[in-house]
């Protein structure tokens, strides 16, 4: 078993190349590469690399169709956390999470998808607090992708921010971007500056934030709402509603913007 397993990703191989190639030149000649290479070898791995080529040239429609159909044919549960964190994209939550269980009583996958659609299932819930509890359990764990990690630390720093632990925020900020430049970090120490009164900090902070404009003035509404400066949250919500209303629920969800902060 092992060595016809071992065989048939040998075998795969010319075929993941030329599909990994074609995906670098963004041509979707890519996706019958992949598919084949995931055909021959089995590797779920090989699944979730050809279901994110189709997703990027095909659309999430097709993605998920396909995922659906590998799943009936050869589940795998790399192809059950792609096709669950699909779902979620499309507000499917309930989906997402049969799709969890299902990937979880398949096994796990190296790439750490399971853990992340478990991540974004538990964000989804009623409970404010699930997802800095669920990234506190995780961020002891040794066998986290890094960029896996990188989220959970991110979580348990805005969960600081939240919750008015300020020079715990500013440690884990001050960490998170000794490792890499981490956009996030830069917001929260924007808002940190600011709070202090360090108006030319935080327009340096905010500068270094590389991120697209709706997901800045998310951080910039949290951030606000964080240390206390509730009319300009109010103002930035106004904004964020019009440019992504998702974004504005996850507000919604972690501070009361009603009432004043």
């Amino acid at each position: 078993m092992v060595l016809a397993r071992a065989i048939r990703r040998l075998v795969a191989l010319p075929f993941l190349w030329l599909g990994q190639l074609a995906g670098t030149l963004k041509t979707p000649l890519c996706i019958p590469a992949l598919n084949a290479a995931w055909s021959i070898s089995g590797d779920g791995d090989v699944a979730r690399i050809a279901l994110y080529r189709m997703h990027q040239h095909r659309g999430s429609e097709a993605a998920r169709r396909q995922a659906a159909a590998w799943m009936a044919e050869r589940p795998r549960p790399a192809i059950a956390a792609f096709a669950g964190l699909m779902a979620l994209e499309a507000g499917e939550t309930d989906v997402a999470r049969d799709l969890l269980a299902q990937g979880r009583m398949l096994g796990d996958d190296d790439a750490g998808g399971l853990d992340l659609l478990d991540f974004w299932v538990t964000a989804r819930s009623e409970d404010p607090h699930a997802a800095a509890e669920f990234a506190s359990r995780m961020q002891t764990r040794r066998d986290l992708p890094s960029a896996l990690k990188k989220l959970m630390l991110t979580e348990l720093l805005w969960d600081a921010m939240r919750h008015q632990r300020f020079e715990e925020a500013r440690d884990r900020a001050d960490f998170l971007l000794q490792v890499e430049d981490v956009p996030e970090a830069e917001m929260a120490l924007w808002a940190l500056a600011k709070h202090g009164g360090s108006r030319v900090e935080a327009q340096r902070h905010l500068r270094q934030a590389s991120l697209p404009p709706q997901r800045k003035i998310y951080f910039q509404v949290i951030g606000n709402l964080a240390i206390g400066s509730g009319g300009e949250a109010r103002e930035m919500l106004e904004r964020l509603r019009e440019l992504d209303p998702s974004l504005a629920e996850d507000v919604a969800r972690s501070f009361d913007v009603g009432d004043p902060v």
